[in-house]
């Protein structure tokens, strides 16, 4: 399978367009819908040997859109002002192109209410024995390297990440928690970034020494919890069950609906009323 983070890659794109300053007032939608398109026939070209491409989405653009948020109140709080700025309007249109997608596009689109990309990616990895790349520059998929057919190639940087011990890096970000997730270390209580509380320091010395212990031979039971409160929220083999089962049942539906000829011609016809001359020559790229 070719995984695609495809907040990424909207991202990536309409951050291109914005370097012109009237793109900002004035979305050029139909830009950055060629964009996009462009982006996927490239990555389903490039990476082929590796199977059928998968685009991965959150399951909703809004302050709380996933299942982290109800067991984490702190998640991500300091990118819940987005919605109400700039980016908030951003994403209206990233909305409309998933919807545009859902009903046109050949590729299997999988958008589960209450996960994220991120949650889609984690179980289909964990699911799948094919030789499969994650299109991301995402550092937490880096612990899905313990599997030794998942690959992962930075589409941003154009170089593959490679992890020369998914374990240990799994252990040191449970330990060192994540500040762009809103997530303290394990030493540091939950409202720490929110309140802008200083975070206890983990120092190198004892790291080194800690991702080869058990976390209660290193912390206090407070700490343990916190611990604890980071593995659940970073550590895909925590995803809870009622949500890889969405996952992997709306996968096998939509795999099963592959070979829809009705649904090729569909994309012909949504190529065709948008003008897009160039993909209707390269259509073996969309298939």
């Amino acid at each position: 399978m070719i995984l695609i983070d495809f907040n990424q890659i909207m991202i990536s794109n309409a951050s291109i367009l914005f370097q012109k300053e009237e793109n900002k007032e004035n979305f050029p939608f139909d830009d950055f819908r060629f964009m996009v398109l462009n982006s996927l026939r490239k990555y389903n070209s490039e990476f082929r040997e590796y199977g059928k491409l998968i685009i991965c989405c959150e399951g909703a653009f809004k302050e709380k859109n996933c299942w982290r948020h109800e067991e984490f109140e702190f998640y991500k709080y300091s990118r819940r002002e987005k919605f109400s700025t700039f980016w908030g309007k951003v994403y209206q249109e990233f909305d409309k192109l998933i919807k545009e997608f859902q009903e046109n596009i050949y590729f299997p689109l999988m958008r589960i209410r209450n996960c994220e990309a991120d949650d889609v990616i984690g179980i289909l990895s964990l699911e799948t024995l094919e030789k499969s790349v994650i299109i991301s520059a995402d550092k937490d998929f880096q612990q899905l390297q313990n599997k030794p057919n998942i690959f992962q190639y930075d589409p941003l940087g154009k170089r593959w990440i490679k992890c020369p011990n998914p374990k240990i890096f799994l252990k040191e970000q449970i330990i060192k928690g994540d500040r762009s997730d809103g997530i303290p270390n394990c030493l540091s209580p939950d409202d720490s970034f929110a309140k802008g509380i200083r975070q206890k320091t983990i120092f190198q010395t004892k790291l080194s020494k800690w991702i080869y212990q058990r976390p209660e031979q290193f912390l206090d039971k407070q700490c343990q919890e916190y611990y604890q409160r980071n593995k659940k929220l970073i550590f895909f083999h925590e995803i809870p069950a009622e949500y890889k089962e969405r996952i992997l049942n709306d996968f096998s539906s939509r795999i099963l609906n592959l070979s829809s000829q009705r649904r090729e011609n569909q994309m012909r016809d949504y190529f065709n009323e948008n003008g897009f001359i160039k993909f209707l020559e390269k259509m073996e790229d969309f298939v």
